[in-house]
């Protein structure tokens, strides 16, 4: 799994933080390789989860509530599976430096 990119963007000419991490989520087991893209801004946050070019996509108001809600139309033991992946602690990481 990597992680990487943050941007500053302005609107009208406040200066708003998106934090906007990007990282792929993949499972031999389940056979499957996720790229997933999470942004947040104005107090939500956004996943993009993209199955082979379908994107689903999840908003909350946590990073995990949003990844959960993308995840979801893969059915909750998949969703479980892929949430309980010892790799999304790097990603946790990144985001508490970004924060």
């Amino acid at each position: 799994m990597s992680c990487h990119e943050r941007g500053r963007r302005s609107r009208h000419g406040s200066a708003a933080a998106l934090v906007s991490v990007n990282f792929r989520l993949a499972s031999g087991e389940l056979g499957l390789d996720i790229e997933i893209r999470l942004r947040h801004l104005d107090g939500r946050w956004l996943a993009v989860a993209d199955f082979d070019g379908e994107p689903e996509v999840g908003i909350g108001a946590s990073a995990r509530a949003a990844l959960s809600a993308a995840l979801a139309t893969l059915g909750p033991r998949t969703a479980s599976v892929l949430l309980a992946d010892p790799q999304l602690f790097s990603v946790s990481a990144e985001l508490r430096a970004l924060a």
